[in-house]
């Protein structure tokens, strides 16, 4: 055989592995939603409340009001994000029952994004708290943040959980609240969602 022909026997054995590749690398990309729901725990979207606090103090709010900082840490947008909260004197039950808020909607965000929501009770504070005292009891302020993930089409939810420890007289009168070390409550336990 001349030079010229092994030349094109190897660029042909070239061009037909190149083709094979192509077309195997394609067909595996061909259902882009498939593939991300391989990799459903690592992109995504994953909103989290990463501040909140008291609209009112305890002592003077008719409606138990929090505001909530939301932020998106995921790498995809999260949409229908809706969250509630219930509030309860001593740590919540594991099935807390149905929410005493109304469900509050936030605009779609993409990653990093963050906005503050506030939500309201829908039943009056009948201001029947504990004396406060160095054992005293705390107001725990817990809910549920539901989102889906705009890629992968998936409800996600983050549970969370603050509190209002009622340790001195001043305590009733403030609005920052402490975040909660153990989560008890569990939002798919939760038969109002």
């Amino acid at each position: 055989m001349p030079k010229s022909e092994k030349v094109t026997f190897v660029e042909a054995l070239s061009l037909i592995v190149s083709v094979i590749a192509l077309l195997v690398s394609g067909l595996t990309w061909m259902d882009v939603g498939r593939q991300l729901k391989l990799y459903g725990g690592q992109v995504r979207a994953h909103v989290q409340v990463v501040e909140a606090s008291l609209v009112e103090p305890l002592s003077e709010a008719s409606l138990i009001g929090m505001t909530l900082h939301l932020r998106n840490v995921g790498q995809t947008t999260a949409r229908d994000i809706r969250a509630t909260f219930h509030y309860a004197l001593g740590m919540p039950s594991r099935r807390a029952g149905a929410s005493p808020s109304i469900p509050e909607r936030v605009a779609p965000m993409g990653p990093g994004l963050e906005r503050a929501l506030t939500i309201r009770a829908n039943t009056y504070n009948r201001r029947s708290w504990p004396r406060p005292g160095p054992r005293g009891e705390s107001v725990y302020l817990f809910g549920t943040v539901w989102y889906v993930d705009e890629t992968t089409k998936e409800e996600w939810y983050e549970d969370w959980c603050f509190r209002v420890p009622l340790r001195t007289p001043g305590d009733l009168k403030r609005t920052n609240v402490e975040e909660c070390g153990i989560l008890t409550y569990d939002s798919s336990k939760d038969p109002s969602r």
